[in-house]
């Protein structure tokens, strides 16, 4: 349980160093801005759990000594690694893909703001 605890703290220690930082304000854009934030925040720490998961498999695959049950849980490893890979990139390739395409522009110009006539 304390080493689950301590991976918990080594994951967490940078989204908690990400949080003093001023470049992360959800408050200046629109749905899909602030979703773009939020995963090209997140996508580092995810793909390098990924890749970890991906490198476990790969040795228990290595270890496994021709244990039929072993090989077969070092595979279903290497494949759910593959598949975060997977989702991970699609996720920011499709946010990305929203926001250039439609050219998401939230910032208000002084020049074009509605003004009421007195």
């Amino acid at each position: 349980m304390k080493k689950y605890l301590a991976l918990i703290a080594v994951l967490i220690a940078p989204i908690i160093a990400f949080g003093a930082s001023t470049d992360f304000n959800l408050q200046s854009g629109g749905i899909i801005q602030n979703a773009n934030t939020i995963i090209n925040t997140a996508i580092p720490f995810i793909i390098g759990i990924a890749v970890f998961i991906f490198i476990v498999g790969l040795v228990q695959y290595v270890n496994a000594g021709g244990d039929d049950d072993k090989i077969k849980a070092a595979k279903q490893t290497i494949i759910w690694g593959l598949i975060i890979i997977f989702v991970m990139f699609s996720a920011v390739g499709i946010v990305n893909l929203l926001n250039n395409t439609f050219k998401f522009d939230n910032q208000l110009k002084t020049d074009q703001a509605p003004k009421i006539n007195l």
